[in-house]
């Protein structure tokens, strides 16, 4: 409770909590000492407003309220004003709360809603590429239906990783395992899978999710999964590139199969193999037609493809990968 000077004449102890004052300190005191610095000379104007025309309402509707602790530290605060009359004069009583916790929810939900939005048109975005190469790659409608909705499943299947994570990133053999989890047991036997395992960035994982499908789908119906004694490994290490810059280089080598041939057209795996996965993570790719099934490599710095946020500690995050 303020006099009309805005001196202080009671608080209670959830204002000496609040603003880590005693009551001592603050009886007598100017109401002022409660605001920042840069708000006591317009907030002196307010109060006379106020006291011209005393009546129960919030206070600063529309604009953000801070108060000041002892400490001098700032938090950003709700006020109502109640006059009361007292023999002819009249004092406000002043309700706080600090919305600290509120606040940062605010803010969170804000960063949440904008990061929603930005990650939404990224999807959409890769699926009308996938609707569009697919139905020019397409001979008819029902293989169009059949390869565009195996490819959204492999993209949810990124998401999933993604999503279980809360978006902080993918383990890189995680992402391997789920993108090869349609194969039956007799196929998943012939995989191996060598590595370190390590947290890739979101948008780098949902790349090269898209690019393991493609392998994947394409080794069995015409790679080396399309045959008994065919056999797919699958490695990635990290290297010191040009000017001690890490690199990350991913490798897909099909060995024992029926043979393979450069096809006469560039089709939608073609494309997302060799131009847009190494552009979408700005690196290189080599995809190689060999007797005995197909190579690609993925050359990548290390820094644009992992994650920033660790998962669990180091040890779990730089585990080797058994094959």
């Amino acid at each position: 409770m303020a006099d009309k000077a805005g001196g202080l004449k009671q608080v209670n102890s959830g204002a000496e909590r609040l603003f880590g004052y005693c009551k001592d300190e603050l009886i007598g005191q100017s109401v002022d000492m409660l605001l920042p610095e840069a708000l006591r000379q317009p907030h002196q104007l307010l109060r006379a407003a106020f006291h011209d025309a005393p009546a129960a309402r919030p206070m600063g509707v529309g604009r953000e309220l801070f108060g000041r602790r002892k400490d001098g530290q700032e938090m950003p605060v709700e006020i109502g004003l109640n006059p009361l009359k007292v023999d002819e004069e009249t004092f406000v009583v002043a309700s706080i709360l600090d919305i600290s916790v509120r606040r940062q929810a605010e803010q969170r939900m804000h960063f949440v809603m904008r990061e929603l939005t930005h990650r939404s048109k990224n999807l959409l975005a890769v699926i009308q590429a996938i609707a569009r190469q697919a139905a020019a790659s397409s001979p008819d409608l029902e293989a169009f239906h059949r390869d565009f909705g195996e490819r959204l499943r492999g993209l949810a299947r990124s998401h999933d990783l993604l999503v279980a994570r809360n978006w902080a990133g993918a383990l890189i053999d995680d992402l391997v395992r789920s993108q090869l989890a349609f194969l039956g047991p007799s196929d998943a036997d012939r995989i191996e899978i060598e590595g370190v395992s390590m947290m890739l960035a979101p948008e780098a994982a949902q790349n090269l999710g898209l690019a393991l499908h493609e392998l994947a789908t394409n080794a069995v119906k015409h790679g080396a999964l399309s045959v008994p004694a065919g056999k797919v490994q699958i490695a990635w290490r990290e290297m010191d590139g040009r000017n001690g810059e890490q690199r990350l280089v991913f490798t897909w080598r099909e060995t024992g199969g029926a043979g393979v041939q450069q096809p006469d057209r560039m089709g939608f795996g073609h494309l997302v193999l060799e131009d847009i996965v190494p552009g979408m993570l700005g690196g290189s790719a080599t995809l190689a037609f060999a007797p005995e099934g197909i190579l690609w490599t993925l050359e990548v710095a290390a820094k644009t493809i992992l994650s920033s946020i660790e998962s669990g500690s180091e040890q779990q995050s730089r585990a080797p990968v058994p094959g």
